[in-house]
């Protein structure tokens, strides 16, 4: 049994970056995507520590880390910690882990934060790039201090006040109910060159094509990677992307992003 298994999920590579820094500092293997492990055909994980990665998305957990952590086969894993990045919004997944792990007789080990550089664009728009790096420096001494933690067994749980603990998994479940519903407000522009990347990059395969244009269902995990990754910026969500910026996470391409729809289209997590 290997002593560490990191699997991720991210949008637009933060989280993806994030389980990188945890991989060197602990001399574990390279993260995998959380999508290999839902679905009917999932890889069975076996380890000492399993790390989740992902970000924080409207105060708690993106859908499909929630049915990672409901789902995934974890009988051969002994201690689970968890580590999200936010772009320093309330809230946190503790909780919300704790009751999907606690369900299936596991506990939560640690959770730990990681401000990365906000790219939730509906509500706000990107830092600039000097900002952006002096995030990221902080944001990668704090990954060294969360590993050095967990190599030494330690238990540390970021958890959240009172009244956040029952507001925030409240939002997110209203978030959760509706996302079905909120793949509706993605628009193209005339600008969109039918090149495919959005469809690609996506981590659930959420986007079609239909004469040429893509078309979103109703699996969508809003994560935005379709918008901040669209070479021409045809793609936007709502009323207000248009006029904000997009982003890249620096060392992350669509090559890095995309091995999670291929994995859940060899899970059958994607159908």
């Amino acid at each position: 049994m290997k002593e560490y298994a990191l699997c991720f999920f991210s949008g637009t590579g933060n989280s993806l970056t994030v389980a990188r820094w945890l991989a060197e500092d602990l001399g574990a293997e390279a993260p995998e995507p959380m999508t290999a492990f839902v679905g009917p055909r999932a890889t069975r994980l076996s380890a000492e520590t399993l790390l989740m990665v992902f970000p924080l998305y409207f105060w708690g957990l993106p859908e499909l880390v929630a049915r990672f952590a409901a789902e995934t086969d974890l009988d051969d894993v002994r201690r689970i910690v968890a580590v999200f990045t936010r772009g320093g919004a309330p809230g946190g997944p503790s909780g919300q882990l704790r009751k999907l792990l606690n369900a299936r007789g596991k506990s939560l080990a640690g959770c730990h934060p990681v401000n990365m550089p906000a790219n939730y664009t509906p509500f706000y728009d990107i830092p600039p790039a000097a900002k952006q790096e002096r995030i990221r420096e902080r944001a990668r001494a704090r990954t060294r201090a969360a590993a050095a933690l967990i190599r030494e067994g330690k238990t540390k749980i970021a958890d959240i006040n009172a009244f956040l603990s029952v507001l925030c998994p409240a939002v997110n479940r209203l978030w959760r109910r509706r996302l079905p519903d909120r793949a509706r407000r993605f628009r193209v522009s005339a600008a969109c060159t039918s090149c495919g990347l959005c469809a690609r990059i996506c981590p659930v395969e959420n986007i079609s094509y239909e004469n040429g244009r893509p078309v979103w269902g109703n699996r969508c995990q809003n994560c935005l990677a379709c918008l901040h990754f669209c070479p021409v910026g045809a793609i936007d969500f709502g009323g207000k992307t248009a006029r904000r910026g997009r982003y890249r996470c620096a060392g992350i391409g669509v090559d890095d992003l995309a091995v999670q729809q291929t994995a859940g289209k060899t899970s059958g997590l994607i159908d």
